[in-house]
């Protein structure tokens, strides 16, 4: 199973991740005007954007991942539009933006330098004179792309139970695992990778075991872009890199940093 097919258990996997929000709370409520984010999945940065009183269009390829979203939005009576497109494919939503976002990823899932120029154009089309792109993706460490397929880590180890109030599965915090007062389950997830060298793609495999009996296996892939690599796309492709930091508590770009995140203005 392709891993974007499933909004609940992408949302299990990292609805409680929030290292990055902050990071863009704070810059899209500088922005006078509306934000657009590229690959919102199931909608993990757009809610706190919305709850902070940003205005925002959130797009994405995956319907599950907009399905499990626009719940979401609805339980919580926030007024988000989503809409599905893809990012690799022209497109055009008839109207600009100040700032556009692609957040934990996403511009991972663009393969190849053709569907790269086409991502530009499509941002520089949505941008209004002088807009901000920002984009985040992994730091490349060739030791962890190497290991090769034979290589079996744990990626993940979490808890599941169903919430009584709303009858939703939810992941448990480490703090209320072990208190929580009905039957959880353990959610077991390991990975192992096949890196191509020649084309910078990786596939994750990842093998889920739930209470160490009920297995399935889902695929990921992803192209990893090593720094000067990075820079040279965003700038031939019509942008000014401003910023560069290597994690989101600002801490500009150097060597070991877990993240690239690019703060660009279209020229």
């Amino acid at each position: 199973m392709n891993y974007y097919e499933d909004g609940t258990r992408y949302n299990l996997d990292y609805g409680e991740r929030t290292e990055d929000i902050s990071f863009y709370v704070n810059l899209c409520g500088q922005v006078k005007g509306s934000v657009l984010e590229l690959g919102c999945g199931t909608g993990r940065i757009s809610m706190p954007l919305a709850r902070n009183g940003i205005r925002l269009i959130a797009v994405d390829n995956a319907p599950a991942m907009l399905e499990t979203a626009a719940e979401k939005a609805r339980a919580d009576n926030l007024e988000i539009e989503f809409i599905k497109r893809d990012f690799t494919g022209h497109f055009d939503l008839k109207r600009q933006f100040d700032m556009i976002i692609m957040t934990f990823n996403s511009f991972q899932h663009v393969y190849t330098n053709k569907e790269a120029e086409v991502l530009f154009d499509n941002v520089k089309k949505h941008l209004v004179p002088g807009g901000v792109f920002v984009f985040d993706i992994i730091n490349p460490v060739l030791a962890d792309l190497g290991r090769g397929p034979d290589s079996v880590y744990v990626y993940d180890v979490y808890y599941v139970a169903i919430d009584p109030a709303t009858k939703q599965m939810i992941r448990l915090k480490p703090e209320m695992a072990k208190s929580f007062p009905i039957p959880k389950r353990t959610i077991i997830v390991e990975d192992v990778v096949d890196y191509n060298d020649a084309t910078q793609i990786a596939t994750f495999t990842l093998y889920y075991s739930i209470d160490k009996k009920e297995k399935f296996t889902s695929t990921l892939t992803q192209r990893f872009y090593f720094p000067q690599e990075l820079d040279a796309l965003v700038t031939c492709n019509g942008f000014n890199i401003i910023d560069k930091y290597g994690d989101y508590n600002l801490a500009k770009f150097t060597k070991g940093s877990p993240s690239q995140i690019v703060v660009a203005e279209k020229v």
